[in-house]
């Protein structure tokens, strides 16, 4: 697990905010995932820095510290 708590979410008030837990899971590219959803439900995605919060950016900058990346 990579983080676990609150997240700064545009739906969040006095009474309600956004909590997650975040995991990070690297397979190398030779291993099948045979059970990903093909209903379009989960999806591979580019990561960029073109927007999100801080809490999300720096969570982002500490995946890539672990597999020895790069993030801007």
């Amino acid at each position: 697990m990579v983080y676990r708590g609150y997240i700064d979410d545009l739906r969040n008030t006095d009474n309600a905010w956004v909590e997650a837990e975040i995991w990070n899971f690297h397979y190398g590219s030779n291993i099948l995932v045979p059970n990903l959803r093909q209903d379009g439900m989960a999806i591979w995605k580019d990561v960029t820095n073109s927007r999100g919060f801080l809490i999300q950016t720096s969570i982002l900058h500490e995946i890539a510290r672990i597999h020895h990346g790069f993030f801007e």
